[in-house]
């Protein structure tokens, strides 16, 4: 009998919806760029099995993309080790193979339908098994599978929330503005805001929690404003900034605001040459992570009701 894939696939504390393009753990989305998720579900979908390098080239950068692949998948397969916090030196997850690809070791477990019946991914046996229990049965199975799913997800609600209350800081980084006036400096914005994620969640794993700041700022451009989204995300701080660039310099500017009361935490400009800009963007946002991170030490401030 033909089985579908379904869009969700788990391993470890993490969740992968491959419709939405989303990673999650423990419920928490983790930001992660079209690339290197591309790269991951690659990766996924052969648990176990190397995948040459090749094999990721053709499967995430088509023939007309112009682009340095060696560059762009080394550092894919660093930002996806950096999501889901795994060493290349020990790895969990992501192993690579020398001079030939890469291999999953973690163990995957990926949703199928059968018959419009959701089942994990069993052996013959095992689906033989659920047939002769028949399908009265199966949907008495799956409603307390439901049950235990609720419950098991309130407990956890509530356990975060508990958490959050007591050390844990969520901060919210809002990709930077592009000020330049020209669309192909977006890059560097981007550039910007993602490192400052990776480098943000390093700080401290256990109690800070970086929420996913583009579909937020999706929403900032309709009706809702800053401190409602702030509210909702249930962040206890917001990072903004901006990117100007006026030749070979630029100027970055980035603002810390607190949700509870809007109030202005920290600010400051950054202007640098954009020469090397692997240098310009790691340098940038090593001196904002330095100064923002006294003011979001794992001390949670009480949030608006």
């Amino acid at each position: 009998m033909d089985r579908v894939r379904t869009n969700l696939i788990r391993f470890g504390e993490f969740e992968i919806d491959v419709r939405a393009g989303e990673i999650r753990k423990s419920g928490v989305r983790i930001r992660l760029q079209e690339q290197p998720f591309q790269v991951l579900i690659a990766l996924l979908h052969q648990p176990g099995e190397v995948v040459t390098r090749e094999d990721l080239r053709l499967h995430v950068w088509p023939k007309d993309t112009f682009v340095d692949f060696d560059h762009a998948l080394n550092t894919a397969i660093k930002k996806i080790r950096c999501a889901l916090g795994d060493d290349a030196g020990v790895p969990r997850y992501v192993e690579t193979i020398p001079r030939r690809g890469y291999r999953f070791i973690g163990t995957v477990e990926t949703a199928f339908h059968e018959n419009g019946i959701n089942t994990v991914d069993l052996s013959e046996h095992e689906l033989a098994t659920l047939r002769k229990i028949g399908w009265r049965a199966v949907a008495s199975i799956g409603a307390l599978a439901l049950v235990v799913i609720v419950a098991a997800y309130t407990s956890w609600r509530y356990s975060r929330d508990q958490t959050s209350e007591s050390g844990r800081v969520s901060l919210l980084v809002l990709p930077f503005q592009n000020l330049s006036g020209e669309a192909n400096q977006q890059y560097l914005c981007d550039g910007v805001s993602e490192e400052l994620s990776i480098q943000l969640g390093r700080l401290s794993p256990g109690n800070l929690i970086i929420l996913d700041g583009l579909a937020a700022s999706k929403e900032q451009n309709g009706s809702k404003t800053l401190a409602d989204i702030g509210r909702e995300l249930r962040a206890d701080y917001v990072l903004v900034g901006s990117v100007r660039r006026e030749g070979k310099r630029a100027r970055v500017a980035a603002q810390l605001i607190r949700v509870n009361d809007q109030s202005h935490v920290w600010g400051d400009e950054f202007d640098r040459d954009v020469g090397n800009m692997l240098s310009f963007q790691s340098d940038v946002v090593a001196q904002i992570v330095k100064e923002v991170k006294p003011a979001i030490s794992p001390v949670a401030p009480q949030r608006s009701r």
